[in-house]
């Protein structure tokens, strides 16, 4: 089921990624990735590595960590670039979320929420538009 849940997250998230909706017209041609901005690369790169940190179960953590490689493969980003946004994952990851359980529930972490959170952060928004503009 989590595994379910994460694949869900990522495909709504990369679903969202087309600036104008639509793939280009060379799709056929070309890997689906290389149809991505560099900043979308960058974002969904984030959100993966957030989710391969946060992940409990290797089959996930490895899904996750496979799918930010796919992101940082496509882009052209310079090294310093990730690792800020490493950074920034390490200090979303480190917050104290919780739930309030109810009786005889086992409270939780709410660490997808963390990633979420961070993928919509002004943040991440920031570090993502400081980085320079690579064709």
């Amino acid at each position: 089921m989590r595994k379910i849940g994460i694949a869900v997250i990522c495909a709504t998230f990369v679903t969202s990624a087309y600036a104008d909706g639509r793939p280009s017209q060379s799709a056929e041609n070309t890997h689906p990735l290389q149809r991505f901005s560099q900043r979308t690369l960058l974002k969904n790169w984030a959100l993966s590595a957030c989710l391969a940190r946060i992940a409990t179960s290797p089959a996930d953590r490895a899904d996750a960590r496979a799918t930010a490689g796919a992101y940082f493969e496509f882009g052209k980003q310079p090294i310093e670039s990730y690792d800020a946004i490493r950074t920034l994952i390490g200090k979303f990851v480190a917050r104290k979320y919780g739930s309030k359980p109810e009786i005889g529930e086992t409270p939780t972490e709410l660490n997808t929420m963390k990633c979420i959170d961070l993928f919509y952060s002004k943040e991440l928004d920031q570090l993502v538009r400081k980085q320079p503009r690579v064709n």
